[in-house]
């Protein structure tokens, strides 16, 4: 699972870096707010239409060499970013690769099931989402330096294809493990189609639309907020960068909290619930000042109130008599409502800036769009201990 896990952190580190690199990239290939938009776009817009049926696919197969061949192939697309001359070489090579990347996290909760009992699939979803955000935090703060060292952003690119490729070859030569064997008479007792997940358990809904919202103004302002306040403010590129590191350091806290403190109370939806009452406003508050410490504070407790998302990719595993297939597909829907949000918010923020002439203009508005979180807290059913240790009859009640 680490080896699994470093994969997944090259790619969220590149993926969501976007803003970091794009002042370079614009002046390089002669970017469009539109292109930009896109760009920002393609990785949550590419999960949005290929999420729940590569999961339903993939799952057919065995995860150790889906993650093989998707990150061997990865590897080479990264190295077709840097060299890429144009917007459509570049986008097509993106394209590729988070096609690549989604083949690979399609499988990831078929490793979670065949490896981890039950009572620690929330502190492996924690540890998965702090490897990722940890790997961004990293990115952020020390991208700009590393674009200076090696002189520009294709330069920087490649030495994302490196550590990639070198990842990928260790998982060639380690890549391995025998499931649990439950998990395999689960497996086998599975007859009917995964697909039938998305219809039986509204849980899965319910949870995709509340981190729809938040999604959408993440991403816009991981590609967008930089250039704002560079602007606006005059806060530095460098700046920039290390304030939206803090944000993945907080996340990396909130995620280590969260599983200790959902088991401590008892309960899930509180902690989803809190998160959609307070983004909205440290979104806001975001905008409001170009004070380094007052930025930096904010996007400490903004990434900590992140902290609801292992909670909801933990969910779909505790749905009762579901099948191993079907939380791989379960999974996959909350990721594709999710990257709904983050297709949907640097394409709506790059409209709005183009229309309005006003990047304030264009992510204003959207900071209300995670009380969704807040809708999902209140209408989904509670699944956290308390629930798990009623009678069966009350639960059932």
């Amino acid at each position: 699972m680490g080896l699994f896990w470093a994969l997944n952190a090259v790619a969220f580190a590149l993926v969501h870096s976007l803003g970091i690199v794009l002042p370079s990239m614009t002046e390089d290939l002669a970017l469009t707010p539109i292109d930009s938009g896109w760009l920002g776009s393609s990785y949550f817009l590419l999960i949005c239409l290929m999420s729940v049926l590569m999961s339903s696919w993939l799952s057919r197969y065995e995860p150790n060499r889906v993650v093989m061949l998707s990150a061997l192939v990865a590897s080479v697309l990264i190295f077709a970013q840097g060299w890429a001359p144009d917007f459509a070489i570049a986008m097509a090579a993106r394209v590729g690769f988070v096609v690549m990347v989604i083949a690979r996290m399609s499988v990831g909760p078929l490793l979670i099931q065949r490896w981890f009992p039950p009572q620690r699939l929330s502190l492996v979803n924690s540890i998965a989402m702090v490897t990722m955000d940890a790997s961004l935090a990293i990115a952020m703060a020390v991208l700009p330096f590393i674009m200076d060292l090696l002189q520009g952003w294709r330069n920087t690119y490649y030495a994302f294809g490196l550590l990639s490729l070198l990842v990928s070859l260790v998982w060639v030569a380690f890549g391995r493990g025998q499931p649990k064997p439950e998990y395999t008479r689960a497996a086998i007792a599975q007859e009917r189609s995964p697909l039938r997940a998305i219809l039986r358990y509204k849980e899965v809904w319910l949870l995709g639309i509340g981190v729809f919202g938040g999604t959408a103004v993440w991403s816009a302002f991981s590609t967008f907020w930089p250039t704002y306040v560079t602007s606006v403010y005059g806060v530095p590129l460098t700046g920039a960068g290390l304030v939206l590191g803090l944000g993945s350091v907080g996340a990396v806290i909130g995620y280590l909290v969260c599983s200790s403190l959902a088991e401590r109370i008892g309960r899930r939806k509180p902690i989803i619930l809190v998160a959609g009452v307070a983004l909205p406003l440290l979104n806001v508050a975001t905008l409001w000042t170009g004070s380094m410490p007052a930025l930096a504070a904010l996007s400490l407790v903004r990434g900590f109130t992140w902290m609801f998302l292992p909670i909801v990719m933990t969910v779909p595993y505790e749905l009762p008599n579901i099948k191993p297939r079907e939380v791989a597909v379960a999974t996959a829907l909350i990721m594709t409502l999710m990257a709904a949000g983050g297709a949907l918010g640097p394409l709506l923020a790059g409209f709005l800036a183009k229309s309005l002439d006003s990047l304030y203009f264009a992510l204003a508005p959207m900071c209300a769009l995670p009380i969704t979180l807040s809708i999902a807290g209140l209408l989904l059913p509670e699944t956290g201990r308390v629930k798990r240790e009623m009678p069966k009859a009350e639960q059932a009640g």
